[in-house]
């Protein structure tokens, strides 16, 4: 799946767990500090959005092979793969120039 078949929801989420990572490939947050990293002005239909669709966005962004889960004791952490960082990296400049 391309980055032009995904749906606005799903590349915000990508950007913010860009933002959450430091647009890192080894760096991993929870879906909290996720949450805190959506743009301002779109954050509160977006969210409300992805809280609802949460397994669907995820399991498109995984599918899409941006993001894996990282299992920890303290419960679930999400990280960008290669193709991820450059994704986010891309549509981070769209979204914020």
């Amino acid at each position: 799946m391309s980055s032009k078949n995904l749906p606005q929801h799903a590349i915000l989420l990508l950007v913010a767990i860009g933002r959450a990572n430091n647009f890192a490939e080894k760096a991993h947050s929870p879906e909290e500090k996720i949450r805190k990293k959506f743009p301002a002005n779109l954050r509160k239909d977006q969210v409300a959005y992805i809280k609802a669709n949460k397994k669907k966005t995820y399991k498109l962004l995984i599918q899409a092979n941006y993001i894996f889960k990282k299992p920890t004791g303290g419960g679930t952490t999400w990280a960008l793969t290669k193709q991820g960082v450059q994704k986010a990296l891309e549509h981070y400049a769209q979204i914020f120039t």
